[in-house]
């Protein structure tokens, strides 16, 4: 999974990212708005196991408008 989310980082910039760490759990999400696709990426640490989920979908939101 690192080896893709690096390919997504080289190949569309750095994402807009965010992370929450706690006793428990340990999240990271990674969001790439390319202006036609948003692609999502998130890992979830829970009790010693990884969970890895990607999204895509059309974007309608022009990131230059923002």
């Amino acid at each position: 999974m690192t080896e893709f989310l690096e390919g997504l980082r080289a190949r569309l910039g750095p994402p807009l990212s965010t992370s929450f760490d706690d006793d428990t759990c340990n999240d990271q999400d990674w969001v790439w708005n390319t202006g036609d696709d948003l692609i999502t990426a998130g890992k979830q640490d829970f009790s010693g196991k990884q969970a890895f989920l990607i999204s895509h979908r059309p974007s309608g939101l022009r990131p230059e408008t923002l």
